[in-house]
C-alpha cells in the first residue's frame, strides 16, 4: 500500500507538470494563432478619412473641435486615424462598459469594418435615452430673431425628436446646445466667448418647453425642417447625442457655436460635408441642410405681436379698432365673421392673434378668457392658414460674412479700404428675411492703404448693433442701437486720433408704407482718445427706403452737444445707396457730411462688396 501510494504521487507530480508544460505550450501556440487585433492597414486608413468619421469626431481631419480627454482619446497626436486606432483599441481592451462611452462610433465602424460584436444592452444610460426620447422623426427647428431682442438677430437653431414611446404616448424633446451669456462685463464675456471659451450645456428638454419660451415669451418666429432621414441615420445621431451627453464641451462664439455642433451631427447624414467655413451661423446650418435635400417639409410658427402687426396693417383703422375692442371687452361673438369671406378670415386671424397676444401679458383676464373660449368654439376657418413670405425663410437668407473693398475721399486726403465682417450684416445690407430693419456687426475690421502707401486700422468693431421695429399702437415697439468701436471717432474730424467710442439710443421707427420707414431716435456717446474725451447727448432722424430695382437707401441727420464743452462734429448728414447686383454682390456709396462750426468735412465712398 506504501509503494503503491508513492508510485501514485510520482506519478501524480509527473502528469501535474507534463500538464502545466502543455498547458503553456498550449497557450502560446494558441497566442500566437489569435494575436492581438492589428488596427493598420488600408482599411483603417479609408475608414478614417471617410466624412461621418470625421463629422462623429467634430473634427475636420488634423484636428477636433473639442479638446475633452474622454472625448478625444488620442490626445496631442490627434488625426482621424490615430483616433480611429485608439477607439478601436478602447472598445475591444475587454471592457464590457466602453461601448457604452461610444455607442456612434461603434455602431457605424461595425458597418464599415469586420468587427466583433458589442452588446449595448447594459448601457443604461443609453438605453433609457432612447426610451424617453424616440427619434421616428428629426426635424432641424430654427428660431428667429426678436421683436424685443435685438442680440437675438443671428436665430438659434436646434433638433426636436419625435416619435411614441413603448407605451404608445407621442412626445417630443428639444436638443440644444448653448452657454449662459448673462452680466453687464461686456468685454469680460467678449474674451470668454472668444478666446478662453465658454463652459458649453447639452440639454433635453420637452419640445413644448422650447417653442412656448420662443414662440410666446420671446416672440420668435419657429421655423420647422423635417429631415428626410432612414432609421440607421436617425439611430447615429441619436447614440452620437449620447456621446455628446457625457462630454465636457467648450462654447467659443466664432468656431463652435450652437450652429457648429448641430452642422456636425447633421453631416452624420453623409449627404453634407463636416463645416469647412471659419463661422457657422445658425441659418447657414438651414441653408446647407436645405442644398442637401435633407429636408423633406417645412412649416412656421409665427408670434402673435408679429401676426397683429402685419395683419392689421391690411385693414382699415377702424376695422381693426373695431375688432381690439371686442377682443378687450369679451365681445367678440358679436363680429359676425362671415365663413366665406377671406376679408372676413383676416378679421378672425387678428382676433385670435391679438387674444394670444393679450393673454401672455394677463392670463387671468375674464374677458380676454371668454373671448379665446368663444373663438375657440367658432372654428369657422379650419382649411384656412395664413401665408408667411417666402423672402422670411431663413433659408432664402443672404450669407452671414462679407468682404469689401472701397475707395474713400475728403477735402484732405484719400485712401483705399478693406473690410471684413465675419457675423453679420450691415443696415444696409438686404434684410428681407427679418422682420424688421436691422444692422449687426460682430468683430467687424476696417484697414486702409492712404494716398502716401501707409498702412493702418480705420476701426475694429467689437460690437454694432442696429434694430428698427415699427411702431404698432397694439403691440408697441422700441428702436435702438450700440455700439462699442475702437478707430475712427466719430465726433472728431475725419483725421483724428483713434478713439474708444462707446454709444447708444432708443426711439421709434414708424412704417409709412411697405416700402418706406422713418424713425427718430435720443442717444448718448462716449469718445475716449487723448488728449480730448467726448460725452454728446445726440438726436437723429432718418428714413429707410427699399426701391424697385434692387436698390435700397438709407439717410439720417444726427445733432449732437458735447456735455464737456469740447470742440466735436455737431452736425452729421449721412446718405448711403446700396445696389443688390446678386445675392452674393452688392455695390455701395456712402455720403457723409458735416455742415456747422467748428469742424465742416465732406467724405464720400464707393466700393464693392462679396457676402460668403
Amino acid at each position: 500500500m506504501g509503494i503503491s501510494f508513492f508510485k501514485t504521487k510520482k506519478s501524480g507530480l509527473r502528469a501535474a507538470f507534463l500538464l502545466l508544460l502543455t498547458s503553456l505550450l498550449c497557450g502560446n501556440l494558441l497566442f500566437a494563432q489569435e494575436p492581438a487585433p492589428n488596427w493598420r492597414g488600408r482599411a483603417i486608413e479609408k475608414v478614417s478619412q471617410s466624412p461621418i468619421w470625421r463629422a462623429l469626431l467634430h473634427s475636420d481631419g488634423l484636428s477636433s473641435a473639442i479638446s475633452d480627454p474622454e472625448f478625444v482619446l488620442s490626445g496631442r497626436k490627434f488625426s482621424a486615424q490615430n483616433e480611429l486606432i485608439d477607439t478601436l483599441n478602447f472598445l475591444y481592451d475587454g471592457n464590457a462598459s466602453h461601448v457604452c462611452r461610444f455607442p456612434a462610433r461603434y455602431v457605424w465602424l461595425k458597418t464599415q469594418l469586420d468587427l466583433p460584436d458589442l452588446s449595448l444592452s447594459s448601457c443604461s444610460d443609453l438605453n433609457e435615452f432612447l426610451a424617453k426620447a424616440p427619434s421616428q422623426q428629426i426635424s432641424l427647428i430654427f428660431a428667429s430673431e426678436s421683436l424685443a431682442q435685438p442680440a437675438s438677430m443671428m436665430g438659434h437653431s436646434f433638433l426636436k425628436l419625435s416619435g411614441k414611446t413603448s407605451d404608445g404616448r407621442e412626445v417630443s424633446h428639444a436638443i440644444t446646445f448653448f452657454t449662459e451669456a448673462a452680466g453687464y462685463n461686456l468685454p469680460k464675456l467678449f474674451i470668454e466667448s472668444t478666446v478662453l471659451g465658454k463652459p458649453g450645456f447639452f440639454a433635453l428638454s420637452p419640445f413644448d418647453e422650447e417653442l412656448n419660451r420662443y414662440l410666446k415669451k420671446e416672440q420668435r418666429k419657429v421655423w420647422f425642417y423635417g429631415l428626410d432621414l432612414d432609421g440607421a441615420t436617425r439611430q447615429l445621431i441619436q447614440y452620437h447625442l449620447q456621446e455628446l451627453k457625457q462630454t465636457k464641451l467648450v462654447y467659443l462664439f466664432q468656431s463652435y457655436n450652437c450652429a457648429t455642433l448641430l452642422r456636425y451631427v447633421l453631416a452624420l447624414s453623409g449627404k453634407l460635408n463636416p463645416p469647412g467655413k471659419f463661422w457657422v451661423s445658425p441659418k447657414n446650418v438651414v441653408q446647407d441642410a436645405m442644398a442637401a435635400g435633407l429636408v423633406d417639409k417645412m412649416s412656421v410658427d409665427s408670434p402673435n405681436a408679429w401676426l397683429v402687426r402685419v395683419i392689421s396693417e391690411k385693414m382699415p383703422s377702424q376695422t381693426r379698432d373695431e375688432i381690439t375692442q371686442a377682443v378687450l371687452q369679451g365681445n367678440v361673438a358679436q363680429l359676425n365673421f362671415d365663413p366665406n369671406k377671406d376679408s372676413d378670415y383676416l378679421r378672425y386671424s387678428l382676433a385670435q392673434a391679438y387674444t394670444d397676444y393679450r393673454l401672455t401679458e394677463q392670463a387671468n383676464n375674464s374677458f380676454l378668457v371668454k373671448t379665446a373660449s368663444t373663438l375657440a368654439q367658432l372654428r369657422l376657418y379650419p382649411e384656412k392658414q395664413l401665408q408667411i413670405a417666402a423672402t422670411l425663410n431663413p433659408a432664402n437668407s443672404p450669407p452671414d460674412s462679407q468682404i469689401s473693398i472701397s475707395t474713400l475721399g475728403t477735402d484732405q486726403h484719400q485712401q483705399y479700404r478693406f473690410s471684413f465682417l465675419p457675423a453679420s450684416h450691415w443696415l444696409i445690407d438686404n434684410n428681407d428675411t427679418y422682420t424688421q430693419e436691422t444692422e449687426l456687426q460682430l468683430m467687424g475690421l476696417t484697414a486702409y492703404v492712404d494716398q502716401n502707401q501707409r498702412l493702418g486700422v480705420e476701426r475694429l468693431t467689437l460690437y454694432k448693433m442696429q434694430s428698427y421695429t415699427p411702431f404698432s399702437s397694439l403691440t408697441g415697439g422700441v428702436s435702438s442701437k450700440l455700439l462699442i468701436q475702437w478707430g475712427s471717432n466719430p465726433y472728431q474730424a475725419p483725421d483724428a486720433s483713434n478713439a474708444w467710442v462707446l454709444s447708444g439710443a432708443v426711439g421709434r421707427t414708424y412704417r409709412l408704407s411697405d416700402d418706406i420707414d422713418v424713425f427718430g431716435l435720443i442717444g448718448f456717446g462716449l469718445g475716449i482718445a487723448a488728449p480730448v474725451n467726448n460725452l454728446p447727448v445726440t438726436s437723429e432722424v432718418g428714413a429707410i427706403i427699399r426701391e424697385i430695382a434692387s436698390m435700397k437707401t438709407v439717410v439720417s441727420y444726427e445733432r449732437r452737444y458735447d456735455v464737456l464743452q469740447q470742440s466735436i462734429v455737431r452736425d452729421q448728414f449721412q446718405l448711403e445707396q446700396v445696389h443688390y447686383l446678386t445675392r452674393n454682390f452688392t455695390l455701395f456709396g456712402r455720403l457723409r457730411k458735416s455742415l456747422s462750426d467748428p469742424i465742416r468735412f465732406t467724405e464720400w465712398e464707393v466700393g464693392l462688396k462679396r457676402l460668403f
